[in-house]
Formats: C-alpha cells, structure tokens, sequence
C-alpha cells in the first residue's frame, strides 16, 4: 500500500486554518506543537497565532529574519512572555516546534 504523505500547505498569502472560537478557554495548560517548514521569511510568519490582534499567544519569525518569537500578550503594549529560540531556523528545511503555556504563562 502506497503512503500518501500529506501536510497543509499555505501560500503567505492571506492564507490560514480556523479552529472553532474559544477553543482554549477551558483549558488552564496548553501545548501547540507541529512540523513546519518556511519556504521564505515574510514579515513575521506565523506557526500559530490565537487570540486578536494585541492579545495572542503565537510562534513566528522575528521581522523578515530566520529568527523565532514565542509570545503571549494581554494588549500591544505589554506582553506577558516574548521571547526567541537560541538559533536561527533554516528554510526549506523541516523542524519541529512545540509551544506550552500555563497559568503561569
């Protein structure tokens, strides 16, 4: 039997997956964790973000650069963790990401 090796493609493109609203109010702990692989570096691309605007929790690139940010913001101004993983990521190139957050944040 053949494997069919599947992944969710997304072009950078005002493209994006919506999960269910409110999917993690219930939850006091959470982990995010996937496969991704960035074809290029756009202005803060995204592994995930939930929440709005000023208020999310989200793994991304910093800017343009190879560079991760975890981050969870209450508003804009003030997020509660940011913080960027200790190397650069490589294009083209598979890696896995988990992100877990808590009460604690």
């Amino acid at each position: 039997m053949p494997v069919n090796d599947k992944v969710l493609e997304l072009d950078g493109t005002n493209s994006y997956v919506e999960l269910p609203p409110n999917i993690f109010n219930q939850f006091s702990a959470a982990t995010v964790e996937g496969w991704v692989k960035w074809n290029r570096f756009k202005l803060h691309s995204r592994f995930f973000d939930f929440g709005t605007e000023g208020q999310l929790m989200g793994v991304y690139n910093r800017g343009t650069t190879p560079r991760l940010l975890f981050e969870i913001s209450r508003n804009n101004n003030n997020p509660i963790i940011s913080f960027g993983a200790t190397g650069p990521i490589t294009t083209n190139e598979w890696v896995h990401l988990a992100a877990v957050s808590g009460q604690a944040g």
